[in-house]
């Protein structure tokens, strides 16, 4: 296979498991275009299909077995990716290390990437350690008051509900969490990788975890594809003449000649510079789209349900414009119809008792639909206006709650012991001053929510 064949077929690879993983995580299951087709064919159908040949072929211990497996592996908990990625990640770094480190330094990488990628790498490892280690900041009966800091927008998040079984408050912008079971304060996705919820407490963690792999991911690429600059430099490949195995003839370099030269002799540094530019670029376009729900002040959980009532909102819309034209219409009809039915019986005309049963019938699809369109008719500008999202207070402060989360926000009192704060900057209130409460003076779960 030639070389420009090789990469299309990668990049064709990388653009097929991307555009699965885009329909399976973020197409809309209820679109009734070719997303939404496609989305309940990959999560439903398919996974429904396998599951009907597995109980017609297997015997049923055995099924019984491969179910309970993969209801493990998809949707509990499990290290399965995590130490996946310690192999792939420790793996990676000693092919390297064996394959590409000897070539260090040269004309275009100096010696002390050596150190610099080793740190790098060490640097990725503990970002992962500790995004897996900091809870997403779990609901609990003792805990809930620390993550009240949102006010509920009545839209998304309606206030006066409870967790059934878990004695805590339905706040705002949390969600219980299908996969650990947990309900987790300002819940943006579950993360195999961490095998974990992603919350408040540490979507911050989260972010550096990605955004440090990503910058790894690209000097990675550079550096590999220094060696391969080096390497063609100092063969002076493109001064060489190749032979063609299956002619014998003799042809001048070029660029497909001294990329497939390159991949036959140094295949394993080809490999993950090639692998290591993908990924980066799938990983800025996952960081960008974090940090672009960020600056919407939404999470991903939340980006659904506003996908879902801006999609409501445009179905008002086309309503109620469908209802200042269809009345009017309608009624028109109707006053024709009767005009036409007193006509008849004035001159007595033979039709005259159809035509009058007629216009009763249009009369009363006439009321039953200015009844309908009522409501629609009466909206005021202001419930016509788009759904506002109360939590997106710019960039910056967006930015800050997830750098320094609400519930991590607290005041020192005078012994030194930590309490937290009510933030006026959530709430919208009046600050109070942050000090440990008087034994048995506990506060009672506020009954509104």
């Amino acid at each position: 296979m030639s070389a420009p064949s090789m990469l299309m077929l990668v990049g064709l690879y990388f653009m097929v498991g991307a555009l699965i993983v885009y329909v399976c995580m973020f197409a809309d299951g209820n679109d009734p275009g070719v997303c939404g087709a496609s989305n309940r064919f990959m999560t439903e159908r398919l996974p429904g299909g396998a599951k009907k040949l597995a109980q017609a072929v297997l015997p049923a211990r055995a099924y019984a077995w491969f179910a309970g497996l993969g209801d493990y592996v998809c949707n509990k908990p499990n290290p399965l990716l995590q130490v996946f990625y310690l192999g792939l990640i420790i793996g990676a770094y000693g092919f390297a290390v064996l394959e590409a480190y000897p070539h260090i330094p040269n004309s275009v990488v100096p010696a002390y990437h050596k150190l610099a990628a080793a740190l790098g790498v060490a640097w990725c490892i503990s970002t992962f350690i500790v995004a897996c280690s900091v809870e997403a900041g779990t609901l609990t009966p003792e805990s809930w008051r620390r993550y009240d800091n949102y006010e509920y927008d009545e839209l998304m998040y309606d206030s006066g509900k409870e967790y059934v079984g878990y004695d805590a408050p339905k706040l705002a912008r949390s969600k219980h969490d299908g996969v650990t079971g947990l309900c987790v304060a300002r819940f943006d996705h579950y993360c195999a990788w961490l095998a974990q919820p992603v919350g408040e407490r540490n979507y911050r963690w989260f972010l550096l975890f990605v955004g440090s792999h990503a910058a790894m991911l690209g000097y990675a690429g550079y550096l590999l594809g220094g060696i391969l600059a080096h390497l063609t430099a100092a063969n002076r490949l493109f001064e060489a003449r190749f032979v063609n195995q299956a002619t014998g003839e003799r042809v001048g370099a070029s660029y497909s000649i001294v990329l497939q030269y390159l991949l036959y002799r140094h295949t394993t540094i080809c490999t993950l510079a090639v692998l290591c530019g993908v990924m980066c670029v799938v990983l800025i376009g996952f960081v960008g789209y974090h940090l672009y729900l960020v600056a919407q002040g939404t999470t991903t959980n939340e980006s659904f349900k506003w996908r879902h009532l801006l999609k409501c909102h445009a179905h008002m819309l086309k309503q109620r414009e469908w209802a200042t034209t269809a009345v009017p219409k309608s009624k028109a009809r109707a006053a024709a119809a009767e005009k036409a039915a007193a006509g008849a019986e004035a001159a007595g005309a033979a039709d005259a008792a159809e035509l009058r049963e007629k216009a009763a019938l249009l009369r009363t699809e006439h009321e039953e639909l200015a009844a309908e369109a009522q409501m629609l008719l009466e909206l005021s500008p202001a419930d016509m206006a788009p759904p506002n999202n109360k939590y997106n207070r710019g960039f910056g402060v967006n930015l800050m709650e997830v750098l320094f989360p609400l519930c991590d926000r607290a005041a020192a009192t005078a012994d030194g012991k930590k309490q937290i704060a009510v933030w006026p900057l959530a709430k919208g209130g009046e600050e109070e001053p942050a000090g440990e409460e008087p034994a048995g003076t506990e506060e009672e779960p506020k009954k509104d929510k």
